[in-house]
Order: C-alpha cells, then structure tokens, then sequence
C-alpha cells in the first residue's frame, strides 16, 4: 500500500466502503480502538490522511501526523478539526457540503411540526394519564405562520420549499449571499433581528464559526 488514511472514528457498521474506495488508489486504513486524543497522537505519524467524523482532529493530533497532506470530515462542519493548525502545516481541509441535506432538512420540518402541534406535550401527558385536547391549547394552524431561517446554505434552501408545501411564509437571513437568491425562491429577506421579531419558528443553518456561536443567545431569545 502507497498511502495510509487514519480514520478517527466512525458512525456505520464496518469501513467496507472506505476500505474499497480507498484501496483502488493504493491506501490502507489504520483504525484506532477508541479514538481518544492520546491514541490518536500516537497513529498520527503513520498517517498521510486523516478522515474525521465526530472526533475532534486536535492541533496536537496535527502536530504529530509530519506526513499528512490532507484532512477530510465525513461531514459539512469542520468545526471539530484545529484548521489554523492545519493551515499552518499547509495541510489541505475538506468538508462533504452536501451531506445529509435532505436528512436535515427533515429533521428540523419534523421539529417545528412537532411543535407547533405540541406533540412532545400531548405524548407526555398521556404516559401520565391525561387525556383531553386542551393540554396543550392554543395551537394556531401552521399555514400562514411565518418561519425564519438563520443560514440559507445548501440545506437552508432545502428547508424553504418544504415549509412554503405546508404554507409559512419564510424570511432569511444571510448576509453573505446575494439577497436575489433568497426572492427568488420565494422567500422575503430580513435582517438578524427583523426575522427573530417576525418569526413564529426559526431554525439555524449557518456553520459553526466564531462569528456564528452563540448567535441564539439571550438578548436574540427576549
């Protein structure tokens, strides 16, 4: 084998795939037993690639892989991997950005309609024994509530049409990106705090930087 890919750790049954993906280019995987920081560092120097998914590629993890050349998250975050340290090595870090879109954008359509119907607290109060409609009244209709999405990135714009089908309306806020993007597909551009005022729901698509954390905090929750 010409290369060796450390994978940091994984979510799925076996590396069936990246062991046929990567083996038609001559790599070899090292898979670590439990994937803490120390083990890590202790692979490192075998590795000239590093896949991450949840496990964090530390600036000590880097400073320790001399013959890396290239670390990829299984992902669209790279939040868990030290990039200064990466770009200091003039080591390449790669993102997958259309991961999971479609999960996601799922994900959060099945949390606001979990909400805005209650469902949570109807499901608790009839594990107590409490059956009656009114639990968990007043519940408006969603078709003419407004949602505001924070991020209109590729999974951003996969949440737009699947809420306009249920009949919200939809303000975005993105400051990077041309506002004719966001009216084209329908939606009404609003600042930061024009869309928190607005909004009945509102769900966070921007990556996690930090200019972005800790953007929902108290004063945007009041």
């Amino acid at each position: 084998m010409s290369y060796r890919v450390l994978v940091t750790d994984y979510a799925w049954p076996t590396l069936d795939i990246e062991r046929k993906v990567l083996g038609a280019i001559g790599a070899e995987l090292i898979v670590p037993k439990t994937g803490n920081e120390d083990e890590l560092v202790a692979l490192a120097p075998q590795a000239d690639a590093i896949l991450v998914n949840w496990n964090g590629c530390t600036a000590r993890v880097i400073a320790n892989a001399p013959k890396c050349q290239i670390i990829t998250r299984y992902g669209v975050g790279v939040d868990n991997i030290a990039i200064d340290a990466a770009t200091e090595r003039g080591i390449i870090v790669c993102n997958v950005p259309d991961y999971c879109m479609d999960e996601v954008s799922n994900e959060a359509m099945a949390m606001l309609l979990a909400g805005a119907r209650r469902l949570m607290l109807y499901d608790r109060a009839i594990r107590n024994k409490t059956w009656g409609v009114k639990v968990g009244m007043p519940f408006p209709r969603v078709q003419g509530l407004t949602l505001g999405i924070i991020g209109f990135g590729r999974i951003g714009k996969t949440v737009a049409p699947k809420a306009q089908a249920f009949g919200l309306r939809v303000l975005v806020y993105d400051p990077y990106i041309d506002q004719t993007e966001i009216t084209s597909r329908g939606c009404t551009p609003a600042s930061f705090d024009d869309l928190l005022r607005q909004s009945d729901f509102v769900t966070l698509h921007t990556p996690l930087t930090p200019e972005t954390q800790g953007m929902i905090n108290e004063r945007a929750l009041r």
